[in-house]
């Protein structure tokens, strides 16, 4: 019997064998100016090019985690697939990129006072860096309450002034936009005695260092070295503490939660209303900019980069919490973290401590 097949054209839509270089997808599909795109694959190793839509061409790409390629999308980006360039062949995406542009519809209230949220409505907000309220306040990303594609919700902070103004959304590639009036009415707030939000009834637990039934919570020790699990001889918590640069490596790690007797769930069913939650004490004397690349994990699965700035500078030796919506990643509906390992993966300088990754509703 005489079998034949259609000849190859020299741009390949999928892998030819396990040896040849394989696009699986690019994220995120929505993209904004200045936004890092990502290229997830195999046998990276001998592209020299990649070909942005409207045949963009860039050479200085980077090259991160495992089978994976990054590069920071131009201004003028157009719609279309992304190609990659080696050994004298393309290869295109499976999956198109669109370049998107932050916009602003509305906000509300019109009349709040500090303390209280705020509501910002738009489209492809997700990648938004600070509101700026009167008398440049600046607000950054980490501290707002919600950050979703649509929505940007964040609590009027002291030191803004009294009376009628605007607010300057700043994107990522720099552009401001500008909101319409709203009316501020400032009031004393007592100081706050803790920047950690607390562990509720209603909080995931996935990673804490304490002892849960029959989990030991030393287990849990960075897989990538250079940490030790430490002891407050004060208030008695247990926490990580990295005892040495960690460059692309493991920081935080569990898959034993088959031996934690839980008092909470393993999955949720709408993780388009939960966030990610994890504790951070950065000391005085360490860059907390140095923290790099960061990436979750959960239930094995490596579908949640981050990147860079996801920890301030300092935190000047206090514990402070860390908080990421799902909705970064338009995660929605259900997700589980019984199975597998949950944790945290990157490159981070010695001396930062790392407690409590956890899941909350919003």
């Amino acid at each position: 019997m005489l079998v034949s097949f259609p000849a190859c054209d020299t741009t390949s839509d999928q892998a030819a064998d396990v040896t040849e270089t394989y696009i699986k997808m690019i994220y995120p599909e929505k993209v904004v100016t200045g936004q890092t795109i990502y290229i997830v694959g195999s046998n990276f190793k001998d592209v020299t090019e990649i070909v942005l839509p409207d045949n963009i061409t860039i050479k200085d790409f980077e090259r991160t985690g495992f089978n994976q390629l990054s590069v920071v999308a131009p201004s003028g980006l157009k719609n279309g697939f992304v190609i990659l360039r080696a050994g004298g062949k393309e290869y295109k995406s499976p999956n198109e990129i669109k370049a998107v542009t932050p916009t602003f519809s509305v906000v509300f209230p019109t009349a709040v006072k500090t303390g209280e949220e705020v509501t910002i409505k738009g489209e492809n907000l997700l990648e938004v860096q600070q509101v700026i309220f009167p008398d440049d306040i600046v607000v950054d990303a980490l501290h707002f309450k919600r950050k979703s594609d649509t929505e940007i919700i964040v609590v009027v902070p002291p030191g803004t002034i009294n009376g009628d103004g605007v607010l300057k959304i700043v994107t990522l590639s720099g552009t401001i936009l500008t909101t319409t009036i709203i009316s501020i009415e400032v009031i004393e707030i007592p100081d706050e005695t803790s920047k950690v939000d607390p562990i509720t009834p209603n909080t995931i637990i996935l990673l804490d260092y304490e002892e849960h039934g029959g989990h030991n919570g030393y287990w849990d020790n960075g897989w990538g070295g250079n940490t030790e699990i430490a002891k407050d001889a004060e208030t008695g918590n247990t926490f990580l503490r990295v005892t040495g640069n960690l460059n692309n490596n493991w920081v935080m790690n569990c898959n034993h939660q088959g031996n934690i007797t839980a008092t909470w769930p393993w999955s949720v069913a709408d993780a388009e209303n939960y966030i990610i939650k994890f504790d951070v004490l950065i000391p005085s004397d360490v860059d907390g900019t140095g923290v790099k690349g960061m990436q979750f994990i959960f239930g094995d699965k490596w579908d949640y980069w981050f990147g860079d700035n996801l920890v301030p500078k300092t935190t000047d030796g206090e514990w402070v919490t860390i908080r990421v919506p799902f909705t970064k990643w338009n995660k929605q509906g259900f997700l589980d973290f019984k199975s597998g390992t949950n944790g945290l993966f990157g490159t981070v300088p010695k001396g930062v401590c790392f407690d409590n990754l956890r899941i909350d509703p919003m």
